[in-house]
């Protein structure tokens, strides 16, 4: 009894073991004292039945006490591993308590250092069996399945935590990439600064932001390659839907820009024409000027048309196409 006082000493010797030990020490001393009895062997049967009966007895009730505090005991240790492991798993939470720290843990990489240390806490509590281990192995099972299930509900704790930190720092990378959209946009507000960055050029500025973007949060993110590739996908899916679209608008008020830029300087040089032909409407005057008139009106032509090419980007593929359109139509006013 004294040998198993301890909780250690106790559960190193299962209810079982104790049974047999006990039933062991019994059969030794009947056995010894059937020896010692010079009696008959009728005799023998009638004292060792006797002694036998009341050995039994005391091992029956020993045996029902010691299988209830055993019990008591392998439930005390199993509250405390599961215990142990909580104050863990709440301990590596906090460490982990600063959104750098969290990108750096993800939930694959969690999990393993759970199960790592889940695997530590039921060696542990297998080794408090010692060669008993075997007769426990049903209470290793239960202990390992309700490690197993703490393991899913921090998973899902922390996999919500961390998918949240993600969302932040992607939503932080959107948010710069529109304050960079939004200054663009105001940067060609007005005719004249928009005619300066050609479609091409804008959509050159924007990707290559986006790509600026894309690198910075993808080092931030310092998680497997595969799973890195998931993250910045899923930010490049968004960032190219803003850039499509503002660039497929931007095309279009590029466009009517440049053509209304042409359909305002044509007429601003029809209008001129008109004044220059008009002061020379007497047959003498018509006589006087229009040997020079037509001189004049080129000279203009190509002050205008130089003014017109320089408000247009260098980049822009139709540029050389709608110079030519505006050349063709101020020589026919020229000629009229």
């Amino acid at each position: 009894m004294r040998d198993t006082e301890g909780t250690r000493e106790r559960l190193k010797t299962s209810p079982r073991a104790m049974q047999d030990l006990l039933e062991k020490k019994v059969t030794d001393l009947e056995n010894d004292f059937t020896k010692q009895l010079t009696v008959t062997e009728e005799e023998k049967s009638s004292y060792v039945e006797e002694l036998d009966q009341e050995l039994q007895n005391v091992v029956r009730n020993f045996c029902r006490d010691y299988q209830r505090l055993f019990q008591s005991e392998v439930q005390e240790l199993k509250k405390n591993t599961l215990k142990d492991f909580q104050q863990r798993c709440k301990q590596q939470v906090q460490i982990m308590d600063t959104e750098s720290i969290l990108i750096t843990n993800t939930p694959k990489s969690m999990r393993q250092l759970l199960e790592t240390k889940s695997k530590q806490l039921l060696d542990n509590f297998r080794q408090f069996f010692g060669e008993s281990a075997g007769e426990m192995e049903m209470e290793i099972l239960k202990l390992q399945t309700e490690l197993a299930s703490e393991i899913e509900n921090w998973i899902q704790s922390f996999t919500s935590t961390f998918n949240s930190v993600n969302k932040r720092l992607k939503q932080q990378k959107l948010t710069e990439f529109q304050n960079f959209f939004n200054q663009k946009k105001r940067d060609t507000q007005g005719t004249r600064e928009r005619l300066k960055t050609s479609p091409r050029a804008m959509q050159d500025l924007l990707e290559k932001k986006v790509t600026d973007l894309e690198n910075d949060f993808k080092k931030q993110l310092t998680v497997t390659e595969e799973e890195k590739s998931s993250y910045v996908e899923e930010l490049d899916q968004e960032l190219q839907n803003v850039v499509r679209n503002f660039c497929r608008d931007y095309q279009q008020l590029f466009q009517s820009e440049v053509q209304e830029l042409k359909k305002n300087t044509l007429k601003d040089f029809e209008q001129h024409c008109k004044q220059q032909k008009n002061s020379g409407l007497s047959f003498w005057n018509m006589f006087r000027f229009t040997s020079s008139l037509r001189t004049r009106l080129e000279k203009e032509a190509a002050n205008v048309l130089h003014d017109f090419v320089r408000c247009l980007c260098d980049d822009f593929p139709e540029k050389q196409s709608v110079v030519d359109q505006l050349r063709e139509e101020m020589w026919r006013l020229i000629g009229e």
